[in-house]
């Protein structure tokens, strides 16, 4: 859409019957038609004041439509230099690719500010990912009304083929960008995995990575969100997790895997211990999901429930479940020296309400589920605990600090402390995905799909606002629990 004022330069002025209107000789016959300047494009002629002589005596001026300066007329002074003043009048209007303009942000600062319309479509792109917009929104009559009002009509619309095509460029640039900081991280690397059924009806794989950098900050990155053929085997879960591992560079450095309690998933753990050059022992490589035991307990409690007279003292029961689902959770801070000590609060609470009459059949039930999966404490989370000097203070923090004191320790800190407490980081994406493959855009192709999914992670990674929403987290079960009345 283009700005009325800028269609002006190009249009004659229709109303200025002194501009192209026919010259009359001495003997009172026409002279042919001249073509008028292009300059008249752009400028009024009016008479104003002359300010060398006495009121009452009047000049001729050229008047720019834009800006309003009075410039010479006079036909000894011709109209090049009304075209050069139209020419910059108008690229300061309509806008040149790199146009610098002064502004103030929003602190009270002043920036320099040039238009580049590849910037500008690119973090139009980038919106569109990081937003879940559809790739047709950049066609919509609205949005294309509200760029160009917003921002000017510099920017020239994309449609929504171009949108794709960018995509699948920045997704390549971002990939070479991740490729290089997993080559450089100094630990090892902790992965959670999941599976998901679309409503293509496909089934995709998602594989999330987590890593401490150099400067002890924990990150983590969807790495492959890609379709997975049947049968979906542990074999063949684990075979596309190699192939992915190879494809990023990180085959030798995987330390663990954080998976949910599925049968296949043992036969996953197994086939990876017997590939990854970098396992030693199943036991430390397959860790069991805590939010996903977590709701097992919680739901083998709920349907223990015989009276429900007595709810507050209910909800007070599960609390303690839905707090340390929620610690496990985390993604900006370490979670596996955390374990214990939420599993301890657990067992106080079990041992706290186990012999009143309401709870006992409660109880009975959790404690057989707890005891299940946590009879004997996994080795990962106890060695992680023994690497936090103290509770309650940023351990990763601590670590950085005693990095060149303890250097063999802090290395070991560092991979123990990677180690998600659970995989619903994985299961985020699956609501991403849900959200990319809604009933509107049901036909994108896997490759497009897995693009945007990890393009809307790996952005959201460099500003920190990766969130996990807490229906994701702590499911149904704890809705319910939370929400008693």
């Amino acid at each position: 859409m283009a700005d009325s004022s800028a269609d002006n330069v190009f249009r004659a002025d229709a109303e200025n019957p002194s501009v192209g209107s026919p010259a009359v000789d001495e003997v009172g016959t026409s002279k042919p038609k001249r073509k008028p300047s292009a300059a008249w494009d752009t400028f009024d002629k009016i008479s104003v004041q002359d300010p060398t002589k006495p009121a009452g005596y009047f000049k001729t001026v050229a008047k720019c439509r834009f800006c309003g300066k009075e410039l010479t007329a006079n036909s000894s002074s011709g109209t090049s230099h009304l075209i050069r003043h139209a020419a910059e009048c108008t690229r300061k209007i309509v806008g040149s690719k790199f146009q610098s303009q002064l502004s103030r942000t929003s602190t009270g600062q002043l920036s320099n500010f040039s238009f580049n319309q590849v910037v500008a479509r690119r973090e139009t792109v980038k919106y569109i990912i990081k937003t879940e917009q559809p790739f047709s929104r950049v066609e919509h009559p609205d949005f294309e009304e509200w760029i160009q009002k917003a921002f000017g009509p510099q920017f020239q619309p994309i449609s929504r083929n171009t949108v794709k095509r960018d995509v699948e460029k920045l997704y390549a640039e971002e990939k070479t960008d991740l490729l290089v900081t997993l080559s450089n991280i100094p630990g090892r690397v902790c992965l959670t995995s999941d599976l998901w059924t679309s409503n293509q009806p496909l089934c995709y794989i998602s594989l999330t990575a987590h890593f401490i950098d150099a400067n002890w900050i924990l990150q983590k990155r969807i790495i492959c969100f890609s379709d997975l053929d049947a049968p979906h085997t542990g074999q063949a879960m684990a075979t596309s997790i190699i192939n992915q591992l190879q494809n990023w560079g990180i085959y030798e450095k995987i330390f663990t895997i954080t998976l949910d309690n599925a049968s296949s998933n043992d036969v996953l753990a197994r086939f990876l211990e017997r590939c990854l050059p970098s396992c030693t022992t199943s036991k430390l490589l397959h860790v069991r999901c805590c939010c996903h035991i977590l709701n097992l307990i919680v739901q083998d409690g709920l349907e223990a429930v015989e009276d429900w007279a007595c709810l507050e003292m209910i909800r007070d029961l599960f609390k303690v479940f839905y707090n340390a689902t929620v610690c496990f959770s985390g993604i900006y801070y370490a979670t596996s020296n955390q374990v214990l000590l939420h599993l301890f609060h657990i067992c106080d609470v079990f041992n706290q309400h186990r012999d009143e009459v309401a709870f006992e059949p409660i109880c009975e039930a959790m404690e057989a589920k707890f005891e299940k999966y946590w009879e004997k404490i996994p080795i990962i989370f106890g060695l992680a605990t023994i690497m936090d000097p103290r509770f309650k203070i940023d351990v990763l923090a601590w670590w950085k600090g005693q990095e060149n004191r303890f250097p063999v320790l802090s290395a070991m800190a560092r991979d123990l402390l990677t180690v998600p407490a659970s995989q619903v980081a994985s299961e985020s994406a699956f609501s991403t995905g849900n959200r990319v493959l809604d009933d509107y855009r049901s036909r994108l192709h896997p490759d497009v799909v897995e693009q945007c999914v990890c393009l809307r992670d790996w952005y959201k990674a460099q500003q920190r606002t990766q969130t996990i929403l807490a229906e994701e987290a702590l499911g149904d079960q704890f809705d319910d629990v939370v929400n008693l009345n």
